[in-house]
């Protein structure tokens, strides 16, 4: 089993800019931009803030959503992985691109 099965970076209008998976990255994106918009106007409604990252899991799907400056990334979480690692892990690689 790996930690990530697909991953998609997909713009705030939701455009999807990259994609390595099996399957519809539309249809991945769709979920990123959509969870990821809501969590953010749920953070300001609350003055929680904007979102770092979260996991929305169902029967069979795992994705976790990590906020980027101008963009959603949204990883597939394998049945093992730990939303917490892979999301440390994803943030530390992604510090290095900005």
């Amino acid at each position: 089993m790996t930690a990530i099965n697909g991953s998609v970076i997909v713009a705030i209008d939701g455009i999807v800019l990259a994609e390595a998976m099996e399957g519809q990255a539309e249809k991945e994106g769709a979920v990123a931009v959509f969870v990821g918009n809501a969590a953010n106007q749920i953070g300001r409604a609350l003055a929680l803030g904007p979102l770092d990252w979260g996991v929305v899991t169902m029967t069979q799907y795992r994705i976790l959503i990590l906020q980027e400056p101008q963009s959603f990334v949204g990883l597939l979480l394998g049945d093992k992985a730990s939303p917490a690692v892979v999301a440390a892990q994803a943030q530390q690689t992604l510090a290095h691109w900005q």
